[in-house]
Formats: C-alpha cells, sequence, structure tokens
C-alpha cells in the first residue's frame, strides 16, 4: 500500500512538471507571437538588409573558375616559359589590363576577367622513372647531400617540353579563347620564332634534298630492273652460258627499302610543316570548371538577418524587465539603488 502511495505521487509530481513545461512552452509561443506582431516591420527590414548584404558580398567577391592546360613543345625551356607566365600574371596582379590585352591581343572586357595564370613542369612518366634512377643513384654516394637532390630536380625540370598552366578567371565561357591566344603569345617569342622559322627552313630544304635523292635512286632502280630483266631473259633461252653473279652488284631490295624509307621521312616533314607541331596542346583546358570562391547564400544572410532581429528584441524586452523589477524593488524598499550609488 505504502509503494502504491508512493508511485501515485512520482506520478502526480511528473505530470505537474509536464504541465509546467507545456505551460512555459505555451506561454514562450504567444511572447514570441507578441513580439512578431508588434514588431514584424524591423524583422522584415533585417531580412531585407541580409538579402542586401549577401548580393554585395556576392558581387564585390565573384566566385572565379579554374582550368589547367597541358603543353608540350621543344622550343620553350622552362625559363623562358616561366619569365612569360610571369609577365602575364603580373600584369593581372597590378590590374594593367589594357597592356595585358596588348599582349596577347585579346579583347580589353576579357583580359580584366582573368585572375591569375601560372605554370609548372609537367613530367612524364619516363622522366619520372628517371629522375627515381637518378636519386636511388645518387643516395648511395655518402659524398653527397641532399642538396644535389634539389639540383637534379632542376635539371630534369629544365630538359623537359611538358608545361601545366593553370588560369583562374571570373568568365567560365571563354577557356577556348585564352587557350588559343596564350599559345599564340608563347609562339610570337622573338627567340622563339627564330628556332621555328629555321627548322622550318631546314625541313624545306630536306624535303628538297629527299627529291633529289628518290629521283636519283628511281634512276637507278630502273637501271636494276632492266638489268634482271636481261638476266632473266637470257636464262629463259636456254643457252649453255654460265651467267657469274657480281659480289659488288647493287641489291635492289635496298635500293627498294631505300626509297620507303626516305618517302616516309618526307611524310613526316610535310606532317611538321602542315600541322605546325611547334607547339602541342596534350590536353585543353576543360569546359567542367569548379567554383573555388566561397558564395555567399542570400538564405543564409536572410536567416541570420531574422536571428539576429529576435536577438534584438528578446535583449530588448528582457532589459525591460529589469527595468520593471528594479522601480518594483524601488518601491518595495527591497533594494536602494541611490545610496549604493
Amino acid at each position: 500500500m505504502k509503494d502504491e502511495i508512493d508511485l501515485m505521487e512520482v506520478w502526480t509530481s511528473v505530470k505537474k512538471r509536464l504541465s509546467s513545461l507545456f505551460s512555459m512552452f505555451i506561454i514562450s509561443l504567444i511572447f514570441l507571437r507578441k513580439i512578431t506582431v508588434k514588431n514584424i516591420f524591423l524583422l522584415i527590414s533585417l531580412v531585407v538588409c541580409g538579402l542586401l548584404l549577401s548580393f554585395i558580398l556576392n558581387y564585390m567577391n565573384q566566385g572565379y573558375y579554374k582550368s589547367a592546360m597541358s603543353l608540350r613543345s621543344g622550343y620553350v625551356n622552362s625559363e623562358l616559359m616561366k619569365s612569360s607566365i610571369d609577365k602575364l600574371n603580373n600584369l593581372c596582379s597590378a590590374k594593367k589590363y589594357v597592356e595585358l590585352s596588348r599582349v596577347l591581343e585579346i579583347d580589353s572586357v576579357l583580359s580584366k576577367s582573368l585572375r591569375s595564370i601560372s605554370v609548372e613542369m609537367n613530367l612524364t612518366n619516363s622522366e619520372v622513372l628517371e629522375l627515381e634512377k637518378f636519386q636511388k643513384k645518387i643516395e648511395k654516394e655518402k659524398d653527397l647531400d641532399l642538396s644535389h637532390l634539389k639540383i637534379l630536380d632542376q635539371v630534369v625540370s629544365f630538359n623537359s617540353d611538358n608545361y601545366k598552366i593553370t588560369i583562374t578567371t571570373f568568365d567560365p565561357d571563354n577557356f577556348d579563347v585564352w587557350e588559343a591566344h596564350l599559345v599564340a603569345y608563347l609562339m610570337n617569342h622573338s627567340s622563339v620564332q627564330r628556332m621555328i622559322n629555321f627548322d622550318k627552313e631546314v625541313s624545306k630544304l630536306r624535303d628538297a634534298n629527299i627529291d633529289d635523292e628518290m629521283s636519283k635512286l628511281n634512276d637507278l632502280k630502273k637501271i636494276l630492273i632492266e638489268k634482271y630483266t636481261v638476266s632473266l631473259d637470257k636464262r629463259t633461252e636456254g643457252s649453255n652460258n654460265v651467267i657469274m653473279s657480281d659480289d659488288n652488284s647493287i641489291n635492289p631490295i635496298s635500293v627498294f627499302h631505300e626509297i620507303r624509307d626516305l618517302y616516309n621521312e618526307k611524310m613526316i616533314i610535310h606532317r611538321q610543316l602542315s600541322l605546325d607541331t611547334s607547339f602541342e596542346i596534350v590536353d585543353g583546358f576543360t569546359n567542367f570548371y569548379k567554383t573555388t570562391d566561397n558564395n555567399y547564400s542570400a538564405i543564409k544572410f536572410s536567416v541570420l538577418g531574422l536571428v539576429l532581429g529576435y536577438l534584438f528584441l528578446f535583449l530588448s524586452q528582457f532589459n525591460s524587465y529589469l527595468n520593471r523589477m528594479e522601480k518594483k524593488l524601488k518601491t518595495k524598499s527591497y533594494l536602494d539603488l541611490d545610496t549604493i550609488n
């Protein structure tokens, strides 16, 4: 019986506490509704201010897009490549867009969209394996320190003809334009252009020389064919003459192979001259870009404005409550604040 009484008391106590919590919850909702209705224009103003702030921040801090291009060329060493790209990046950093548009021969509006540009060596798998072999050999030498490994890295990178050019821009729709103008900018360098023109002249001379050699070999081929035709005719006549072979005679198969090799070389030269492989784009700028800046969400800032508004109202109500308590305590003489001050 005693246990039943105790359980009833516990249940009654729990019920009272739940009832009081529910009452507090209802009172809180009533209070929240009251201050919301009373200060609706203030809350709407703060939400609008949050929206405007997000728009302003997004305008001032535009998101930028990043992409990379793999380029191969035997006419540009790492020092020239780095200095050329650094020149563009310095113009971009200094916001000299007129000069940047003149150097790259692009529109000034497009030049303003460039945020940064950089380049790094893009070693092939064979170069990486070669570098690792050299590093293992050097590590076995006790007299060499780690500085030699750094020097070796620089040497291998300097001899590499593969580069990775990375750009960040505010305009994601003109990566193909940047690709074409960057290649043209590198090709139009005075020293690079001299080497390209020199190699073209050498290729043209070699092409003419191949034509001359092939012409002579074709004449020789005709002579050999006539010679072997006559020899074959004599054999088919059934004469008793014995035809001795000449050990110093030219093998016609070797002549045919030489003509074929010269023709293949000629095709390679024509391909180089027609396709202009001085600068080869291994992998161009991709259109699958990604925004790298933080986006200032309008929803987040509007919610933040609403939260700050309610916080301000709660603090204001709490301050009013403290003022009322202060007046009540003064009237009842529980606390004399004037004597304390």
